[in-house]
């Protein structure tokens, strides 16, 4: 199985199995460049912790924020980084993007967005993994908007524990803003 090149299914089936691909029950795994994971995580057996350079995973506001400022800083346009979330949202890490940042965050997100499909599936009547990409384009979205700014995205970024905030009524969103696909 190539960890590099994985749909959000895939990744499920490669985490519920590391340990029979790994033949080690606890490890460390290197996934693409500074990205790691560790089993198990903190919520048990299908679980995972991310870390960057040893450090601890982005939080969703902090991966808002690196797409916001792809857009206000890096000069990446709102069409590149909406087909990005839309790529990685239906394909994981088995999209081919020729530049080299957006493959780096295709796989930042992709790790980030599974823990939540893990966590809290889909499949089970949570959100998953539409949470968070609801969260990053509304990000991008701020950059074309004055309806809401980069700093209200973050703060419905921090609603731990509490109902999921209402979507804002976008003119032309992508079908990926739901919380049900």
């Amino acid at each position: 199985m190539n960890i590099n090149s994985l749909t959000y299914n895939e990744g499920i089936d490669f985490i519920k199995n590391i340990r029979r691909y790994t033949g080690e029950q606890t490890g460390d795994l290197s996934i693409y460049g500074d990205i790691s994971i560790h089993y198990p995580g903190y919520k048990g057996r299908n679980d995972y912790r991310l870390s960057i350079n040893g450090g601890g995973a982005p939080s969703h506001k902090e991966i808002s924020r690196i797409l916001y400022t792809a857009i206000t800083e890096k000069g990446y346009s709102f069409e590149t980084m909406e087909s990005f979330l839309e790529m990685t949202h239906r394909k994981g890490t088995s999209c081919n993007f020729d530049d080299a940042y957006l493959a780096y965050l295709n796989q930042l997100v992709f790790w980030v967005t599974l823990q939540e499909e893990i966590n809290f599936p889909r499949s089970s009547g949570c959100a998953g993994i539409n949470l968070a990409y609801c969260r990053y384009y509304e990000a991008i979205y701020s950059t074309r908007t004055k309806d809401f700014d980069i700093d209200q995205v973050y703060r419905r970024c921090d609603n731990r524990s509490q109902p999921k905030p209402p979507l804002y009524k976008l003119a032309d969103p992508s079908p990926i803003y739901s919380y049900i696909i």
